[in-house]
């Protein structure tokens, strides 16, 4: 977010996804436009309706919802705490657009989707889509304490002194990180991953369906 402030000055506003959860800071815990949800589309639409009518709103909150200009939108590609659903490619790749046409900084929160947990190293993989600025944690280091960002070059970056963490570049979580992306890689976890997708999706729907 800091990042995204810096790259836009002038903006004050930053939008996220409702439900979704990007951390227990004063500055994460806000809420915005709803979101598509692949599973339980809103209002008998279907998947595609809904998409459209999400991105529309999304822009009209850019256009006419906001004061003062928005630098970012952030979104988890798969909302984990808000009840693991998944958005859809259209919404994702059509929110990249918006964020192009609109000159606004797209954050992917991969915090719970990165490292082979889509099938994918990224759930940007996955989607086909390239964010802005992405975060990334949890699988990276095999349960060190271990998280980062990625930033595309088009963006400046932190000047010395800007940010700091208590636990950044901790040596040794640095080499675990090392260890568990190598190994990510020679265990082919993400085609396993990919292999056992399939079920567990049709898991879910059951799972779904019987409790509606």
């Amino acid at each position: 977010m800091k990042l995204a402030f810096k790259n836009k000055p002038g903006a004050r506003n930053m939008i996220v996804m409702q439900d979704s959860y990007h951390g227990r800071s004063l500055a994460t815990m806000a809420a915005s436009w709803p979101h598509p949800d692949s599973y339980h589309p809103r209002f008998g639409m279907d998947l595609e309706s809904e998409t459209r009518m999400c991105l529309g709103l999304r822009e009209d909150t850019i256009t006419k919802g906001v004061d003062g200009g928005v630098a970012a939108i952030i979104i988890e590609p798969t909302l984990g705490n808000g009840g693991h659903i998944i958005v859809g490619k259209a919404f994702l790749q059509g929110l990249r657009d918006v964020c192009t046409r609109h000159n606004i900084v797209l954050i992917f929160d991969e915090i719970q989707s990165c490292f082979g947990r889509t099938g994918e190293m990224f759930a940007a993989d996955y989607y086909g889509v390239v964010p802005d600025i992405m975060t990334f944690g949890k699988g990276v280091s095999g349960g060190f304490r271990l998280a980062g960002i990625m930033a595309s070059d088009r963006l400046n970056g932190f000047a010395s002194g800007d940010d700091a963490l208590t636990f950044g570049q901790f040596p040794v979580a640095m080499a675990a990180a090392v260890a568990t992306i190598d190994a990510i890689i020679a265990d082919d976890l993400c085609g396993k991953a990919r292999a056992w997708g399939p079920m567990r999706r049709k898991a879910c729907l059951r799972c779904r369906n019987a409790t509606r």
